[in-house]
């Protein structure tokens, strides 16, 4: 995963130094690629720890819940930007602001979003 992230990455970089309108055929599929790989690294770690399943199932299956939960994938997304906001402008509460509070909120929109389908799972098998 880190590999396509760097690749991703080096994309972007050889993106900027094109012109006209092949940048922006090529950037809008980048675009569309890199949110689904953002997807997945916020879902990657919950599906590995609550489920046992094959390497690319945990990489589909990561993706999946992140599009299916959008609303709990944004706010990820804000609540995560705000940890990093306030690790810059206030180096001080690292510490306290680090890791522990970056897994914690991935886990709690991995559990949310797991309870979600297993409701839904749930309310198809009684009707």
């Amino acid at each position: 995963l880190i590999l396509s992230g760097v690749f991703l990455i080096f994309d972007f970089i050889y993106l900027r130094t094109m012109e006209g309108t092949l940048q922006l055929i090529l950037f809008v599929p980048l675009l569309i690629v890199s949110g689904l790989y953002i997807i997945t690294m916020l879902f990657i770690i919950p599906v590995y720890v609550h489920y046992d399943l094959k390497i690319t199932d945990y990489l589909k299956n990561a993706c999946f819940l992140g599009i299916l939960n959008i609303h709990m994938t944004l706010l990820m997304l804000g609540t995560l930007a705000a940890i990093v906001f306030l690790s810059f402008y206030q180096p001080g509460l690292i510490p306290f602001f680090s890791m522990v509070s970056v897994a914690w909120i991935l886990m709690f929109g991995g559990i949310y979003s797991f309870n979600r389908i297993e409701a839904r799972q749930r309310r198809l098998n009684t009707n």
